[in-house]
């Protein structure tokens, strides 16, 4: 193998096992909701999880705590499936 086709196929392989990573997207169900119910205290659930820096800044990075929009979910009547 030469040099150049070494170098161009080392970057690809530290990347396929991070790419089996990944993980299904999460759905959250309730019988009887609207999608605009589900998408409002979706939202709702997720203003609750954002955390941010004490000093943040206008292009500041947030903080999303999974566990407690999982809790608030669930707390709502919402059950958790794989998409």
């Amino acid at each position: 193998m030469t040099r150049a086709v070494a170098l161009w196929m080392t970057p690809l392989a530290l990347l396929l096992p991070v790419a089996g990573c990944a993980t299904a997207p999460i759905a959250y169900d309730k019988p009887g909701v609207s999608e605009t119910e589900r998408k409002q205290d979706a939202n709702a659930c997720l203003r609750a999880a954002i955390s941010s820096d004490e000093n943040a800044r206008i292009l500041s990075v947030y903080q999303i705590d999974r566990e407690v929009y999982v809790r608030c979910m669930e707390a709502r009547g919402y059950t958790a499936r794989r998409e």
